[in-house]
């Protein structure tokens, strides 16, 4: 009997077979994973974003305005008018205002740690004058991870 050293060709071809195999099943659930985390985070990251706007105006309609809550709105108001409630009361409540991540991070309101969402796309905040009714649209910012 000869002293066998080594593999085969049809063992080696077998294992390069079941790796494939393994490749080709393993590497599409691993992106869906990925992908699924990424979806996971942008969920997240925009109910945050609607919970950020809607405290900004709860302030508003509370009158507890800091000069903050200007910035979160991105409303430039003079020294005079900073304070008066009445005043950033009407110019919010019944409209729309636009603003954007940017603001709302600088102001503190919201973080955006792993830097995910788009900073100057538009959030547009409506509130409903007669219920306070706050509505966020943030359609256009993505805070989605990175690839």
């Amino acid at each position: 009997m000869k002293n066998k050293k080594g593999f085969t060709l049809v063992e080696i071809l077998a294992v390069i077979v079941l790796l494939a195999l393994l490749i080709i099943f393993a590497v599409p659930a691993i992106l869906e994973a990925l992908e699924g985390g990424r979806t996971g985070i942008d969920k997240i990251n925009k109910k945050n974003l609607t919970d950020a706007c809607e405290s900004v105006i709860v302030e508003v309609v509370s009158c507890k305005i800091h000069d903050e809550t200007y910035g979160a709105l991105g409303i430039h108001v003079s020294d005079t008018l900073k304070g008066k409630c009445d005043t950033l009361q009407d110019l919010v409540i019944g409209k729309t205002v636009t603003t954007n991540v940017r603001n709302l991070i600088s102001s503190g309101y919201f973080r955006d740690d792993d830097h995910n969402c788009d900073l100057d796309k538009p959030i547009k905040i409506t509130t409903n004058s007669s219920t306070l009714k706050v509505t966020v649209d943030l359609s256009e910012v993505s805070c989605r991870k990175k690839k």
